[in-house]
């Protein structure tokens, strides 16, 4: 004989209990909690206030603290949802990416035009591209290939993209 002794279940997570009573739920433990509360009528879930001093609510916290803390968890038994995993996981990228790109030797000309990376897209044109990476048609971009033997313009200074964007066109107006 099946035990029909109500059980009340309360949680602070009032997302998980939505979820769990949504039977199009695509979350595998949210579709476990449904189906077991569909076959135990006897079985509630209730809503309860976080932080509000309830004994049971603040001891299930600290365990919950503690087993996250512990260096006995067995990462492999916990699952996570794609959406959580995609959304961690492209944070953890980008804050690699930021620290390596600050670190980075090469790329300064970019760097101090845009210090924090990013995943949307800079709509420059090639001559801007050209012009702020410095590698582009002029001498000293040459020179330092051994393509040419002096970085200098025909004016005598160093032949960089500012250079003829600045001097040379004021020059020879």
């Amino acid at each position: 004989m099946v035990n029909q002794t109500p059980i009340k279940i309360f949680t602070d997570n009032r997302a998980a209990i939505q979820a769990s009573f949504n039977p199009k739920s695509k979350n595998h433990i949210a579709r476990q909690i449904f189906l077991s509360l569909l076959s135990s009528p006897n079985r509630k879930l209730n809503w309860i206030k976080a932080h509000a001093g309830y004994f049971g609510n603040e001891s299930a916290d600290l365990q919950a603290k503690s087993a996250a803390d512990s260096e006995t968890t067995n990462i492999n038994q916990i699952k996570f949802s794609k959406a959580f995993l995609k959304t961690h996981l492209k944070k953890f990228l980008t804050q690699e990416w930021q620290r390596t790109w600050e670190d980075a030797t090469t790329g300064r000309p970019i760097h101090n035009i845009i210090p924090k990376v990013s995943f949307d897209p800079v709509c420059w044109t090639r001559e801007e591209i050209l012009f702020f990476t410095q590698h582009g048609p002029s001498p000293s971009y040459f020179n330092r290939f051994k393509i040419l033997p002096s970085p200098n313009c025909s004016c005598g200074q160093v032949g960089t993209p500012l250079h003829y964007a600045t001097e040379c066109i004021l020059t020879s107006s």
